[in-house]
């Protein structure tokens, strides 16, 4: 999995990385093998005049194909890197079990293509 972190009108010390890289790293680490590249952009929209301006954006790039964006805003830039981290592990599984949900219902089609009905269960009678 490729990091790239970037920054506009913001310090990105190495405290800064470090704690983007942890975050993203107990967030995405059981996709890992799925992942191919993780982009984040941070900014500071208002820059040294305060308010709710920080921008934290996340890229994550889903093999095969796949692309799964989140962004969250706020004052503290860490506690929106940590929410957007957050945020995209849970998109990263959302958008993982809906490509298991279109194999399986693919799988079935196909199956039903093949015999001409659907294959159903039966049940044992009680």
């Amino acid at each position: 999995m490729e990091l790239e972190i970037f920054g506009r009108k913001v310090l990105l010390d190495d405290a800064a990385r470090l704690h983007v890289e942890r975050k993203l790293e107990y967030a995405l680490n059981r996709f890992e093998k799925r992942i191919t590249q993780v982009t984040v952009r941070l900014a500071d929209v208002n820059g040294p005049r305060g308010g709710v301006d920080k921008i934290c954006a996340i890229e994550v790039t889903v093999r095969p194909r796949g692309l799964v964006h989140v962004e969250e805003r706020g004052d503290d830039l860490h506690a929106v890197i940590a929410t957007a981290a957050d945020k995209a592990g849970r998109a990263v599984r959302r958008e993982l079990d809906r490509r298991k949900d279109r194999t399986k219902s693919a799988a079935r089609r196909a199956s039903v293509k093949r015999t001409g009905a659907p294959r159903t269960r039966s049940r044992a009678a009680s």
